[in-house]
């Protein structure tokens, strides 16, 4: 059998009957060979595959070839540490070369014939320039990316984070033409922005939206990193006792007048969960006493002590433990206490029980004394806040204030002499936080806006005027849209967009200003 398609030479010889005569002349044939009507490309590695391509086509591009493989780099986001923004850290990304790809190609005869595999021929994908994006999420989800910029270095400050600390997930994603697009894994990053602050004189504290706390004097502000994750907290100048998310409540600091809760007056390193508190609902503070509200039973506990305020059953006792309980607040759901009374919130109907000293009428009771048991205030119903400061007591009913007991400085927020009957405060509404401490009493509006009255000890008033004192709530300068208010005696406080905010006394630099310098209307707490 002659070979498909190969030429051949042919001859004619006549013979005769013995065989033999003469050869005609040469002649040349060739068998008719099928057309080739197209083309197998077959891609041997890295992975099996077969491609069919017409006759016609001289060139073909192997669109599925192997991509270059892209590392990504390992990411770092901050949380909570700087006002100026999100930082961002990333180790450069790196490409990998395509893999090399094996062809061999045959032609196609009809629809069961086809020529001989050609030999064996190996090429890569090409690859381009790597070229990289920081991106952040729209919400706290890793979801719903948008870019932020090149990456033409390794770290970034995201300045457009959320001012008021909500958390965003941020990841690099790299890219080249000829690989595949690879992202770093997420990483949730938030700017340093605080839910509650608690001034004092000798040094203000603040907690962050993720429950850190950082406080702040003339030495500048600092991260308590040794305290665990809160919700809430009080401040004794940076000594304090906490409130944890499962109820647990712990102390520190200084111990002179039994201010951890231990049953002692020593001298504690470290944290100290006070001794028979139990969980706690929330934590009320001032000077040197602190009382928890019980998540069962609603029985208020307090240990600590002041001299000449006693607020507890034997006075004489020189040295804290646990003192007094009030037991009679079955159904208590908030907690208010100065030096020398305290007030608790009753649910569901709101009511105002308050015990302890009540020379001015600050318990709501016409006769003078000291109440060692709380006592219901007939008049305040439907209460859904409660505050005392020194020697006054206000509730919040229905978005007007009610106050009463002393008012020598117009801490009432109405003209008029000391008074046990509670008194709505002038020129007032639309209120949704409150504060008192010593005489003078603040809030926050529905919009944002801090009005103060009372005493201006200090410029605590915070409306620049220099006044003595007002019994009609003035409005504190340059705050417009509060998120949360927080007083002591000299010092008022207020959160904006995540950002603190200070006026008042700051002869230790509680101010966060980064002076001693008295202040009559805000200043902005210096942040990291």
């Amino acid at each position: 059998m002659r070979p498909l398609g190969a030429s051949v030479d042919y001859q004619v010889r006549a013979l005769n009957a013995a065989g033999a005569g003469p050869l005609s002349a040469a002649a040349t044939g060739r068998r008719a060979a099928l057309d080739i009507v197209g083309f197998e490309i077959e891609v041997t590695s890295p992975s099996p595959r077969t491609h069919s391509i017409e006759s016609d086509t001289t060139v073909w591009l192997d669109v599925d070839a192997p991509r270059a493989t892209i590392v990504p780099g390992t990411i770092t986001a901050s949380f909570e540490t700087t006002r100026t923004g999100v930082s961002l850290q990333t180790s450069p990304a790196s490409a990998i070369a395509a893999v090399v790809a094996t062809y061999r190609v045959r032609g196609t005869l009809g629809v069961t014939d086809s020529t001989p595999w050609s030999g064996a021929a190996t090429g890569r994908r090409a690859s381009g320039a790597l070229s990289s994006r920081w991106q952040r999420s729209s919400g706290d989800t890793a979801t719903s990316w948008s870019d932020l910029g090149s990456v033409t270095g390794v770290s970034l400050l995201d300045t457009q984070a959320p001012l008021n600390g909500e958390a965003r997930w941020y990841r690099v994603e790299s890219s080249m033409e000829g690989g595949d697009a690879s992202a770093a894994a997420a990483r949730r990053g938030a700017r340093l922005a605080f839910a509650m602050v608690a001034p004092e004189g000798v040094r203000s504290c603040g907690l962050t939206r993720s429950g850190q706390m950082w406080c702040w004097d003339k030495d500048g502000p600092v991260r308590r990193d040794e305290l665990p994750v809160l919700v809430a907290f009080t401040n004794r100048g940076g000594d304090g006792c906490g409130l944890d998310s499962s109820g647990d409540v712990m102390c520190w600091g200084s111990n002179g007048m039994g201010e951890l809760g231990d049953g002692t007056t020593e001298p504690r390193v470290g944290l100290v969960s006070p001794v028979g508190v139990g969980k706690a609902s929330m934590l009320a503070s001032n000077g040197g006493r602190t009382c928890a509200l019980q998540v069962n039973g609603g029985t208020v506990m307090c240990w600590g002590t002041n001299p000449g305020a006693p607020m507890v059953a034997n006075p004489e006792t020189p040295s804290p433990v646990l003192l007094a309980p009030q037991s009679n607040l079955a159904s208590a759901v908030s907690l208010a206490i100065s030096l020398g009374h305290g007030c608790a919130m009753t649910g569901p109907l709101g009511k105002i029980s308050c015990w302890g000293s009540n020379y001015s009428g600050q318990l709501g009771r016409a006769e003078p004394g000291y109440f060692e048991f709380a006592r219901q205030i007939p008049e305040i119903v439907g209460a859904t806040q409660l505050t005392v400061g020194g020697q006054h007591s206000c509730s919040l009913v229905g978005g007007v204030v009610k106050c009463w007991g002393s008012n020598w400085s117009g801490q009432l927020g109405v003209p008029g002499e000391d008074t046990p009957i509670p008194q709505p405060v002038n020129d007032l509404s639309d209120v949704v936080e409150m504060r008192a401490y010593a005489n003078t009493s603040c809030v926050r509006l529905g919009g944002g806006t801090v009005k103060c009255w009372g005493s201006n000890t200090g410029g605590i008033l915070g409306d620049g005027s220099g006044i003595e004192w007002s019994a009609t709530p003035v409005v504190v300068s340059n705050i417009q849209r509060a998120t949360a208010i927080g007083m002591s005696a000299s010092i008022s406080c207020a959160i904006e967009e995540g950002g603190v905010w200070c006026w008042g006394e700051n002869w230790n630099g509680a101010l966060g200003d980064g002076t001693t310098q008295q202040r009559s209307t805000p200043v902005q707490v210096i942040l990291p």
